[in-house]
């Protein structure tokens, strides 16, 4: 009984209702040279769940649209709508403490921060900071000895000569903004984790025409029966050209070149299966740049298993000429 692979454990079992209590079995265990784990580690995109961050989709009517991925971990989706404050908020600031705005999850490169006549705007990183996830502001005062209540001096010894405004113990300030507002699953929209698909739910809050920015998380892109599946196809082509007398090797040449040539033959199948799918416009650039890597994976392959190759199965073709033998060409067997 021969296996291939881990090592797993393996039970022989006799016919039902067979006389015979024990037989002798031979398990004889060909093992990889290298393993799932290695493999998943050298393919990052493998090793880890993806995370994607505002993914832009148009909910046309109540048609699926198609995501950039499928197998989506469930209820790992945030489904978010660009909202605009109304208003706006009129923030008074007293010290240093961060002020709470009507609304977090705030969108970076909206945020206008103006005196309340809106005639002068404060400047992010030098007159105010904000915490865009949780919505809340910070007056950041000049360095140096603190004003009056009525003005803000520069301060003893300060390099700063003049201000853009005056600034005041208690100022009260506008902040313009825009934020996101999320959806609720199953009442504004309804999702198809393994296809990767979203649609709007009829009687939501979602019309049709709307943008939609989606943050998600995707399971790991390769799974392992897949890299299984590789490598042993791997290890049969290593075979054929060094031998069977080298499978119970343990030197790390055809260690690491067995897992490059399953990371060359993963990369190929994820190409195909990109155009397969064919999710957005961009998909043959992506499929193409996928080929590119798939070969430097091939490439880094030969030059680990070079010095054991042994066998090269070349393909030979001849041609008939008159009064001439055959003319034999051998061509690159890793082509």
């Amino acid at each position: 009984m021969g296996m291939r692979g881990p090592g797993k454990s393996a039970a022989a079992k006799t016919p039902v209702d067979s006389i015979i209590v024990s037989i002798p079995v031979e398990l004889r265990v060909k093992k990889w040279f290298t393993d799932i784990e290695t493999v998943k580690k050298m393919y990052t995109a493998a090793s880890r769940s993806l995370s994607i961050q505002n993914e832009e989709e148009i909910l046309v009517g109540f048609f699926q649209s198609d995501l950039e991925f499928g197998n989506i971990i469930e209820n790992s989706e945030r489904i978010k709508v660009r909202e605009r404050a109304l208003g706006p908020d009129l923030i008074t600031i007293t010290d240093g403490n961060f002020q709470s705005l009507s609304n977090d999850d705030i969108i970076k490169g909206t945020v206008v921060v103006t005196n309340t006549n809106e005639n002068l705007e404060w400047v992010e990183g030098v007159d105010y900071e904000i915490e865009y996830s949780t919505g809340k502001i910070r007056h950041l005062f000049t360095s140096g000895s603190p004003g009056t209540a009525k003005g803000a001096g520069a301060g003893s010894g300060s390099s700063i000569n003049t201000a853009s405004f005056e600034l005041t113990v208690q100022k009260s300030v506008t902040v313009h903004y825009q934020y996101y507002s999320t959806k609720t699953k199953d009442f504004d929209y309804s999702i198809n984790y393994v296809r990767g698909s979203l649609s709007r739910k009829e009687g939501g809050t979602l019309v049709s025409g709307t943008k939609v920015n989606i943050d998600y998380r995707v399971q790991e892109l390769i799974q392992d029966e897949v890299i299984a599946l590789s490598i042993d196809q791997a290890h049969v082509w290593i075979l054929d050209r060094i031998g069977d007398e080298l499978e119970t090797s343990s030197d790390d040449r055809l260690k690491y070149g067995e897992a490059y040539f399953s990371l060359f033959l993963i990369s190929k199948m994820s190409a195909a299966n990109l155009i397969y799918e064919k999710r957005n416009d961009d998909v043959e650039e992506a499929a193409k740049e996928l080929s590119l890597i798939s070969e430097d994976y091939r490439r880094l392959a030969l030059s680990f298993l070079q010095k054991h190759i042994k066998f090269p199965v070349g393909r030979r073709t001849g041609k008939v000429s008159k009064n001439k033998s055959w003319s034999l060409v051998t061509r690159n067997p890793f082509i």
